[in-house]
């Protein structure tokens, strides 16, 4: 008998994305087909208390201060470690990774505990100037996953959506995020980073005065914060 037909690209799995099945199943095709390669890997294992720029990843160069230092918990996480916003606006409390994220595709991928509030998210950020001022976020808050754009130290959200599942302050999400810098674009999303749960894209090219700095910035102390960051060339 004739052989059966090749399975379709991509087989979707809910409404939402039967809308796009094809650009989504194109992609979801080629990330399959990739196996990344690891560049920085930081667990934050060290002491309570560590500050990050005294930290040591597993993986790729030191943190260095951009806003207010980060810290190390018991829980394994970086943690503003004061009250109140740190340095303020724009850059509360932040450090830079020792990692090089210019040039072909990357895979930033992480955990996060829950965080509260009402404007200003915790996560990773990319495509910062020097001094912060410029810059995007993808983060968290109130359980929903923002773009935060920065543009001459304001910001402006762009949502991607509600968490599905229910965070806490304490533990990480039961799932990881990740983002996808490809050129000026860049996806956030949550899940299994080659068929994710949730997931949009951020178009920067209109965007002013970026630069290539990479970190993480997060508001203020109380939530475990970020677990088991992780960077690689796709």
């Amino acid at each position: 008998p004739p052989p059966p037909p090749p399975p379709p690209l991509f087989q979707a799995e809910d409404g939402i994305r039967d809308v796009a099945g094809c650009l989504v199943g194109s992609e979801m095709c080629i990330r399959d087909r990739v196996t990344p390669v690891p560049l920085f890997n930081d667990t934050f294992t060290d002491t309570e208390g560590t500050l990050m720029s005294a930290h040591t990843p597993e993986l790729g160069g030191a943190w260095t201060i951009l806003g207010a230092d980060l810290g190390i918990t018991a829980a394994n996480s970086a943690q503003a470690r004061t009250t109140g916003s740190g340095t303020n606006n724009p850059n509360f409390h932040s450090n830079l990774m020792g990692a090089d994220l210019t040039g072909g595709r990357k895979l930033i991928r992480w955990t996060s505990s829950a965080y509260g509030g009402t404007s200003l998210v915790q996560g990773p950020f990319f495509f910062s100037d020097a001094a912060g001022d410029n810059k995007v976020t993808c983060g968290i808050v109130s359980n929903t996953m923002r773009f935060q754009v920065w543009q001459g130290a304001s910001f402006t959200d762009e949502i991607v959506g509600t968490i599905p599942d229910t965070g806490d302050q304490n533990t990480p999400y039961p799932e990881e995020f990740f983002a996808i810098l490809d050129g000026q674009t860049l996806t956030f999303g949550y899940g299994d980073w080659v068929n994710p749960t949730m997931e949009g894209t951020l178009d920067t090219s209109s965007l002013t005065g970026l630069g290539t700095g990479a970190g993480l910035i997060l508001r203020a102390s109380g939530p475990d914060g970020i677990y088991n960051l992780s960077v690689a060339d796709i």
